[in-house]
């Protein structure tokens, strides 16, 4: 997977998070938490359902093991950019 893949890939990631959570992009930085952008259950399962469509990927996971993992934004981009680097192999 070339970085521009990954540099795409994350900026897909970040629009959709500022999307769901009402926040500029510039303030989604890696290590700032999604409870603390004001992410709840239902939102921890949009974002992924959303990503998963936009990125052709699978996050497969209920919603407390999706919070489990994924807890900053940090968080996010790593396991999509792992999971876009599986599918495209």
């Amino acid at each position: 997977m070339s970085s521009r893949d990954i540099e795409s890939a994350h900026e897909i990631v970040l629009a959709i998070l500022a999307d769901y959570l009402d926040v500029p992009v510039a303030e989604l930085t890696s290590e700032k938490s999604l409870e603390a952008l004001g992410a709840d259950s239902l939102d921890f399962l949009e974002i992924a359902f959303e990503i998963e469509e936009k990125l052709g990927i699978e996050i497969s996971a209920d919603g407390r093991e999706l919070r489990g993992k994924l807890q900053s934004i940090g968080d996010v981009l790593r396991v999509t950019s792992e999971l876009v680097a599986q599918k495209n192999g």
